[in-house]
């Protein structure tokens, strides 16, 4: 009995970096709409996601590499939103585990760049909406705060039950009354220490934070300053030999770059 074949399944091109860069420039200029449902809770925020990726849809397609369909693009979307929020990870526990050093990190394509700008301007390095994988450090520091303050109201709320058990009968009324009284002012000011210690927490943890973000923006600038070095000298040096090949042929040379460079990469 022949066994029926498998049909097979057609893999689309792979999408060219003028494809991406287009598609990722889209993304930036509509993403609060394309997530605009994760922010508001709205039923609608399915329909405009669909009528953006129709719209981007064409517009990819319109370049002539291939067709790019809704079910492309999400996909494309979402694999390289997961890869800059890797990169931003990595990048933020590179600094936060070590407190700096060499900046030497996995290199992402060029078009990402804006999307990396884009997603740290923005302080969404825990998560892109809807995307899996994200970060849950915010999830288990809140956890580990309701932790501390139920143990500790859990631990209050025995203490008063043991009180209560130790009393024989109504006799003891008065007594019981006294110690409840006497007690109030001592769970009360626990109470107060437990919340002063979570809100000293929180803000050294907020403070150390938006340290560790200005280091690695300074660490980003520096890196493109050394690109932007790195291809002076190339330029330079292509200079310098069509200047040896003028000389050597008596024609007065053109030079390729600009006399005037950057002045915003002096740190």
């Amino acid at each position: 009995m022949s066994q029926a074949k498998k049909p097979r399944v057609s893999r689309s091109t792979a999408y060219t970096d003028e494809e991406s860069q287009r598609l990722i420039t889209l993304y930036i200029e509509n993403r609060d709409k394309y997530h605009e449902k994760f922010k508001s809770g709205s039923k609608n925020g399915d329909s405009i996601r669909q009528n953006l990726l129709t719209e981007w849809s064409k517009d990819i397609s319109s370049l002539g590499v291939a067709f790019r369909s809704k079910e492309s693009i999400e996909e494309k979307i979402k694999n390289e939103s997961k890869k800059v929020q890797k990169f931003l990870r990595e990048e933020k526990e590179k600094y936060t585990g070590t407190g700096g050093g060499v900046y030497n990190l996995h290199k992402l394509p060029e078009y990402l760049r804006p999307l990396v700008d884009c997603l740290a301007e923005k302080h969404h390095v825990t998560g892109v909406p809807g995307l899996d994988g994200d970060s849950d450090d915010d999830f288990e520091c809140t956890a580990a705060n309701s932790s501390a303050s139920e143990g500790l109201e859990m631990d209050m709320s025995g203490r008063e039950d043991l009180t209560a058990e130790d009393q024989p009968d109504a006799s003891g009324e008065c007594t019981q009354s006294t110690m409840t009284s006497e007690s109030a002012p001592a769970l009360s000011k626990s109470r107060s220490v437990a919340a002063k210690a979570r809100e000293a927490l929180t803000l050294f943890t907020d403070k150390r934070s938006l340290l560790y973000e200005e280091e690695i923006k300074l660490a980003r600038l520096k890196q493109r300053k050394v690109q932007v070095e790195i291809q002076i000298a190339e330029l330079k040096l292509e200079e310098a030999k069509l200047q040896l090949k003028s000389a050597n042929q008596g024609i007065a040379p053109q030079s390729p770059i600009s006399s005037t460079y950057p002045q915003y990469f002096n740190l």
